[in-house]
């Protein structure tokens, strides 16, 4: 590419407060030419595939934790989130309907049908359920990643609480990766730590997160759409795939501080 504004980027993502956040961050730099957004996996599916992969009691235990403490620290939190907007510019806006293409998964054949028809010189991903690799086979551009974890220490959701509640603050932070096959193990691009105050939690992680990565994603696009895209070396210690934590972990880590 010649001229960053000459690429077609196509996002795609979920509808939800940190893609709003960082499409309108970037729409003024970045050529977003589309934005493909699914629809949230059913919650009765959801629920099937966490018993059938952790158990019953640990999916009532997590399910507890969405039900109970999460709207509760999402109300208390409302104060802390606006201050986190307002120091960074960030701005939770609708996306521009004349954009959007909605889907109901990226595993689906209209998914792999717009692609085609929008010929994409770069694909960003937020938010979406994990792309199968008869989907992948049909992208012919660079895919990239925005995930909420240091990778591949901490895969899966909620990398910030984790590793704040393993008190490993200093792999409290965000990951740009090329798309694999794998959870969260493509190649990493670009990586960014945080530092959450006390007054941040469980809600505002993510704010503080995508403040990083809209950072970072300013920094290398430009080069991804030249075709100078190196890697990073991963950050030594165990890949381990996080969920979201129980009640009783939720409680446990609290007393300890972590919110």
């Amino acid at each position: 590419m010649s001229r960053i504004n000459e690429a077609r980027v196509v996002l795609v993502c979920t509808d939800c407060d940190n893609t709003r956040i960082l499409y309108h961050a970037l729409k003024d730099e970045i050529p977003f030419s589309a934005i493909i957004t699914e629809q949230p996996v059913s919650r009765k599916l959801m629920i099937k595939r966490r018993i059938k992969r952790l158990g019953l009691f640990k999916t009532a235990s997590q399910l507890v934790f969405q039900a109970v403490v999460v709207p509760l620290v999402r109300k208390q939190s409302k104060a802390r989130v606006k201050q986190v907007l307002d120091e960074y510019q960030l701005k939770n806006l609708p996306l521009p309907p004349d954009k959007v293409i909605k889907v109901e998964t990226v595993n689906s054949e209209l998914f792999i049908s717009e692609l085609n028809r929008l010929q994409p010189d770069l694909v960003l991903v937020n938010g979406t359920r994990i792309i199968s690799g008869l989907t992948l086979d049909h992208v012919n551009c660079p895919i990239i990643n925005v995930h909420v974890g240091i990778t591949p220490l901490y895969r899966g959701v909620h990398g910030a609480y984790w590793a704040m509640a393993n008190n490993d603050a200093q792999n409290c932070g965000v990951t740009i990766h090329a798309i694999d096959r794998g959870i969260d193990t493509g190649a990493i691009i670009a990586q960014g730590t945080i530092k959450p105050g006390r007054a941040d939690n469980f809600i505002t992680y993510p704010f503080l997160q995508f403040a990083k990565a809209i950072e970072l994603l300013r920094k290398v696009i430009p080069g991804v759409l030249k075709g100078e895209i190196s890697y990073l070396e991963p950050p030594t210690g165990k890949s381990r795939l996080w969920y979201h934590p129980t009640i009783w972990q939720y409680l446990s880590n609290r007393f300890k501080g972590i919110k």
